[in-house]
């Protein structure tokens, strides 16, 4: 007995299809290599997708929602891939080459990412004024690449988690206590990658640059390889168990034909197989299960031929577990989807906030400048305007002077042609400082321009975001800047009337 105890008894093996050896594999021999693929798999992944809707934005020339539709469709495209991963591990290869050939497909993908923002031919050009213009190939290469990825993570999500819990012995009481602490440290492993990435990453992408921001990422992943294949040897291997549709539909068949067959009392009389081996590979030798016993029969008596038409109990069982098993990792994979996609719909929508507040600080910013030069030119008129009447104040009190004194005629006749033609320049002058002060057209189209703009903000305020404040104060503004137009226009309209009836 004690020979036997030293292999496993849930049926797994090693890389090289031997009975697993359990002083030699799995346990915690075997999990920090997984722990590791997963805690770079999620640095990589969190790295490059935490920031993706701000680097399509720069470097892609995408507009804020054309940019988050893209994001949206990657990521739904990212928890859907997983069923593939799942369905190719269950029939055909296995969790653990499942995890290894889309790990390299993920690395090429990351890798691919990345050389879209060093690589000269890849990554769009920039003017001067930072403004990229991506072109067609460019944006197929990083659709490649963010494809692979999600890829490459459908068949890692579905897989990591249950190839570390075979790792365990259920049969055993000791390694079935110490599968709770591996699950505690994988869930550790995936919150310290993330929160890594959504930090240091993202400051690297922004302030230093993409290509470093994206290579670390990649490098990451390219170590998740290196570390999930370095404990190759370690590991305890589940067979695969063949399609899962054929067997649900022998299941549902059997509850058919035998809802009316008698449940034995004693549950080991269910078992196929009088010494509790299993006979399906990649399943477990499972007890008898309560709460669906109208499904479940003792070995049917009566023709052999109709007999090997009803599904084996062996295989009854474990499509029971499994779809259960399946029902409750759907479960869980949609409950991680609507917390990340609300987690990137938030990042989304205070992205949106903080490019309105941007632009909104650099309008501000430019009308702040108008109204300056503007106040200024003003300013400059009004001194002009105040020198030429203190000088016909002067030209005024001269006449005066003259008239009392009997020498205006004099002055008059020796000196009219030189004082008439000195205060028709003066007059002429005046004319032009008033027109320029009050009713110039360049002055005109600015302010029309300034309350195009203001209405614009208003409007883009209350259809985005429906800031109060904001549209407040841009109120204000417009309407200071209405009530200057409609006076400088009045003071523009009197001139002219003073003209016409000179």
């Amino acid at each position: 007995m004690a020979e036997i105890d030293v292999y496993t008894k849930d049926g797994t093996t090693t890389f090289g299809k031997k009975p697993a050896d359990k002083e030699k594999t799995g346990t915690w021999k075997a999990c920090p290599f997984i722990l590791g693929n997963e805690f770079c798999e999620r640095l990589a992944y969190y790295g490059m997708s935490t920031n993706l809707v701000n680097y399509l934005q720069l470097r892609f020339h995408m507009g804020n929602a054309e940019a988050a539709k893209q994001v949206s469709i990657w990521t739904g495209t990212c928890y859907l891939s997983p069923l593939l991963g799942a369905y190719l591990a269950d029939t055909y290869l296995g969790r653990y080459w499942v995890i290894l050939i889309f790990s390299i497909i993920y690395v090429c993908g990351m890798a691919g990412l990345t050389l879209t923002a060093l690589i000269p031919w890849m990554k769009p050009s920039c003017d001067t004024s930072g403004v990229c213009h991506p072109q067609g190939y460019q944006r197929a290469l990083l659709l490649i690449a963010l494809y692979l990825i999600a890829l490459g993570t459908g068949g890692i999500k579905p897989c990591v988690s249950s190839f570390g819990a075979d790792q365990f012995d259920d049969t055993d009481e000791t390694e079935k206590k110490k599968k709770g602490t591996y699950f505690n440290w994988f869930y550790f492993s995936i919150n310290v990658g993330a929160l890594i990435a959504s930090s240091v990453l993202v400051y690297i992408q922004m302030n230093v640059g993409w290509g470093i921001g994206f290579g670390i990422p990649a490098i990451a992943m390219a170590l998740a390889v290196v570390a999930f294949f370095s404990g190759t040897m370690l590991y305890r291997l589940q067979k695969p168990g063949g399609s899962p549709l054929t067997g649900f539909a022998q299941v549902i068949v059997a509850s058919f034909r035998k809802c009316n067959v008698t449940v034995p009392a004693d549950p080991d009389s269910l078992y196929e197989t009088a010494e509790g081996e299993k006979t399906i590979e990649g399943s477990r030798k499972l007890k008898h299960t309560e709460g669906l016993s109208d499904q479940e029969s003792s070995q049917p008596e009566g023709d052999i031929n109709k007999q090997e038409l009803l599904v084996k109990i062996a295989q009854l069982q474990a499509q029971k577990v499994r779809l259960t098993d399946y029902l409750d990792e759907r479960s869980a994979y949609l409950t991680q989807f609507a917390e990340e996609a609300n987690a990137e719909f938030d990042e989304i929508g205070e992205s949106t906030l903080k490019g309105l507040d941007e632009a909104e600080a650099r309008i501000m910013e430019k009308l702040g400048i108008q109204m300056q030069d503007f106040e200024e030119s003003a300013e400059s008129n009004r001194q002009e305007i105040e020198e030429e009447e203190k000088k016909l104040w002067d030209f005024e009190d001269q006449m005066d002077k003259d008239r009392n004194e009997g020498m205006f005629f004099k002055n008059l006749t020796t000196k009219a042609p030189e004082v008439r033609l000195k205060a028709k320049e003066e007059a002429e002058k005046l004319k032009e400082v008033n027109k320029e002060v009050a009713g110039s057209k360049i002055r005109k189209n600015i302010y029309l321009a300034l309350m195009v703009l203001m209405g614009v903000g208003i409007a883009d305020a209350l259809i985005t975001s429906s800031d109060w404040r904001k549209v407040a104060a841009l109120g204000v503004i417009l309407v200071g800047l209405l009530s200057q137009f409609i006076y400088e226009q009045g003071i523009s309209a009197k001139r002219d009337q003073m003209e016409d009836k000179e």
